[in-house]
């Protein structure tokens, strides 16, 4: 018996008691151990010392009312005030001095804290007034606060918080706009758009202009760089003879950053808009089961088809071993009317001082069909090159009309005059630095045949 209750004696000596009820710890008739009886009120209850090693002595509870509050951002030189209500209770022994924090005020904005009555201290039993002061500089916007109060006096250690909404409204305000919605500049040029900004909610207050994404090689910049709301500034872009050539736009943004609100606008600029583009045709789109190469303006009567030349289904073609794409005037397999393509694009300055002549040159190949016995038919190509500058049409070069017949294995052949039997090489044609300039290369005649271009594109010596 005494035996199987060991376990529960020995749980019981790390509690610490005022006094040991020896007899209570035994059944009837067993023999009592420890130092003394109970007395007649009783054993207290057991005390666990570390418990009081982490309960405060002091405690307390804190609240805002209301939780959320909002506060007018102030003209210049004023200043605005939300006043909420801090309360502290007592819930565990009495009341004691507090140190109060508030955390998350947005820039430009203070706090005191007011309590009941006036000039008294803030305890842990205390309503108080919570002064939030907005001045010009607060930005508008949602802030979430955290009030904090802490036992600093009593040793006890005690902190709560309590959460505040607090939001910053009617602050000055504008919107901004451009004019033109879009700029087009070409090389070593330069053109502007005005930026203009208006009032929403007064009063008005300066604005500093700022711009981002400008192309490589471009600048971009305000006059004057910092306006009054209401004001307008020029924004001028300057592309470089440099800037790498593009069909496609960019979108630079403008910005507009006040002391309390900031907008932005996308303006779309397409810089170096008529330089050559695409004179490799690496670049297309595909439709309608033919490839169309981009920046380039295909006759609609014709089939004008992009394709690689490394692809079995065209590498058999003589002469062709450039790899990756071209344009094939007539298309893929060769067809019978005209076909063209024409671009419209300002030649480059010289890239060295040292080069004294610019030349545009684009390779070709012109080939028929195979297999096909159709009989004779006569197809011409030809390249016009119009100065749009001056209003002159440069000197051609004419590929002669070509006569198909089959041979006497039944296969096609293209006879020309000067090129046996077909005519591969580079078309080369002087140009000016500067001049806007019109290519048309063109397929013609009603015999089938093809005129493979690629690689247009510009050399100096």
């Amino acid at each position: 018996m005494r035996s199987s209750l060991l376990p529960t004696l020995g749980a019981l000596t790390a509690v610490l008691v005022a006094c040991v009820c020896a007899a209570a710890l035994w059944p009837s008739g067993a023999q009592a151990l420890g130092p003394a009886p109970c007395p007649p009120s009783g054993c207290p209850a057991p005390v666990d010392p570390r418990a009081s090693a982490t309960e405060p002595a002091n405690d307390f509870s804190i609240s805002a009312s209301p939780s959320t509050v909002s506060v007018d951002r102030p003209p210049s030189g004023g200043a605005k005030l939300a006043t909420p209500t801090v309360s502290t209770t007592v819930t565990k022994g009495t009341a004691v001095p507090l140190r109060m924090q508030v955390s998350g005020l947005p820039a430009g904005m203070s706090w005191s804290l007011k309590p009941t009555p006036a000039g008294s201290q803030m305890t842990s039993a205390s309503t108080a007034a919570l002064w939030l002061i907005t001045n010009d500089s607060t930005p508008c916007g949602s802030y979430p606060l955290t009030i904090t109060a802490t036992d600093g006096f009593s040793g006890s250690g005690a902190t709560h918080s309590t959460q505040l909404q607090l939001s910053v409204v009617n602050c000055p305000d504008f919107s901004i706009s451009a004019n033109p919605s879009a700029l087009s500049v070409r090389f070593g040029q330069t053109a502007s758009a005005t930026i203009s900004t208006a009032v929403t909610n007064p009063p008005a207050q300066p604005l500093a202009m700022s711009v981002s994404g400008v192309k490589k090689d471009a600048t971009a910049s305000f006059d004057p760089s910092t306006v009054s709301a209401g004001g307008t500034s020029t924004l001028s872009v300057t592309a470089a003879p440099t800037t790498p050539c593009t069909r496609s736009p960019t979108n630079v943004t403008i910005t507009a950053t006040g002391p309390g609100a900031t907008h932005t606008i996308t303006l779309p600029v397409q810089l170096t808009q008529d330089c050559l583009f695409n004179g490799d045709f690496e670049d297309h789109t595909r439709a309608n089961a033919v490839t169309k190469p981009t920046g380039w303006d295909t006759d609609t009567s014709g089939n004008v088809d992009v394709a690689d030349l490394q692809n079995s289904s065209v590498n058999s073609v003589t002469g062709l071993n450039r790899g990756g794409f071209a344009a094939f005037l007539g298309g893929l397999v060769p067809g019978t009317g005209s076909a063209s393509i024409e671009q419209t694009f300002v030649a480059p300055p010289r890239s060295s001082p040292d080069s004294h002549y610019q030349w545009l040159m684009y390779w070709f190949d012109v080939n028929g069909c195979t297999g096909e016995n159709l009989g004779s038919a006569a197809v011409s190509v030809h390249t016009t090159l119009t100065d749009v500058t001056t209003g002159v049409n440069l000197p051609l070069v004419t590929v002669p009309q070509m006569s198909w017949c089959p041979d006497d294995a039944g296969d096609t052949q293209w006879r020309v005059p000067g090129f046996n039997p077909i005519p591969v090489g580079y078309v080369a044609i002087r140009t000016t630095p500067g001049h806007l300039y019109k290519l048309l290369i063109r397929k013609d005649g009603d015999g089938r045949g093809r005129m493979i271009v690629d690689d247009v594109h510009f050399e100096e010596n």
